[in-house]
């Protein structure tokens, strides 16, 4: 898979989770690296994910703030790039995200 196909699963995925999702940004280390940078908008979040020598790493931003993960799930933690890790970590943001949305619609 190349990076544009892997960008585009990332966010067909994403849309499997939530209502409105955003490619808004995309880098490459170089033409020949298999490293990116892809930042999704979904509402007032945005979620980065960056392949970088074959791990996956997932950032959070709310209103385009970095955010600590609350209760970060150890599994997600040094996880090798690949379909079964990215539906993992979306899976879990699915689920952070939407407690928070029910925490804030409480207070």
């Amino acid at each position: 898979m190349k990076n544009k196909e892997r960008i585009d699963y990332i966010e067909e995925k994403l849309k499997t989770k939530f209502k409105t999702v955003d490619l808004v940004d995309t880098r490459y280390l170089n033409e020949q690296s298999s490293s990116f940078y892809a930042k999704y908008s979904i509402g007032e979040y945005s979620i980065i994910f960056v392949k970088d020598r074959g791990f996956l790493e997932v950032e959070l931003l709310k209103n385009e703030k970095y955010t600590l993960l609350e209760n970060l799930n150890c599994d997600l933690i040094n996880l090798k790039f690949n379909e079964e890790n990215i539906n993992k970590a979306i899976q879990f943001l699915s689920i952070t995200l939407s407690s928070r949305d029910k925490s804030k619609k409480e207070e």
